[in-house]
C-alpha cells in the first residue's frame, strides 16, 4: 500500500558488514546466481562480469 504500513523493504541503502566467511560466501553466492536467476546465462561461470568467470573482466585480489 502506498501509505507505507504494509512496506516490506527497509528505506536504506546502507552497507551491511561482512563480520564472517560464512555472510560472505552467502552473498557472494547470490550475486554469483543473479544472472541465472534473470536467465541471462545458464552457469554463473558464464556471465562475463563475474567473478565466477575465472577467464572474466573482473580481477579478483585474496583477501587473505
Amino acid at each position: 500500500m502506498g501509505n507505507g504500513r504494509f512496506e516490506f523493504w527497509e528505506k536504506t541503502n546502507m552497507p551491511k558488514m561482512i563480520k564472517g566467511e560464512y555472510y560472505l560466501i552467502q552473498k557472494t553466492n547470490y550475486i554469483h546466481a543473479n544472472p541465472v536467476r534473470k536467465q541471462y546465462v545458464k552457469s554463473p561461470e558464464d556471465w562475463v562480469w563475474s567473478s565466477a568467470n575465472a577467464e572474466g573482466k573482473i580481477n579478483i585480489d585474496s583477501v587473505i
